[in-house]
């Protein structure tokens, strides 16, 4: 289970630092748009875009946060497993060595 959350999790991060490049980008281009926009006068598109661009950016933030909390979580419960793994074995060690 915790293998299969952790290809789950590689995922999603692969698909937030795919969509962080594609942000990128497009930052890019619209930064060159709006100084366009506002040489030509077209102030309010480069605006928006501009606002449009933030939020997006304040989304993919929030994503990266997620997945870094998914992430301590899942390694958490996965350093749990392996304490209950080790105190089973330790207990049946114990127990075979009084029979």
């Amino acid at each position: 289970m915790i293998i299969q959350q952790r290809v789950e999790l590689d995922d999603q991060k692969a698909a937030i630092k795919e969509l962080d490049d594609l942000l990128n980008t497009a930052r890019k281009v619209l930064e060159n748009a709006a100084e366009a926009a506002y040489i030509s006068g077209c102030e309010y598109s480069a605006v928006t875009a501009n606002e449009k661009l933030h939020t997006t950016n304040v989304l993919v933030e929030n994503a990266q946060m997620a997945s870094q909390k998914m992430d301590v979580q899942l390694a958490q419960a996965q350093k749990e497993d392996i304490t209950e793994v080790m105190n089973f074995e330790d207990s049946n060690l114990e127990s075979d060595q009084e029979s």
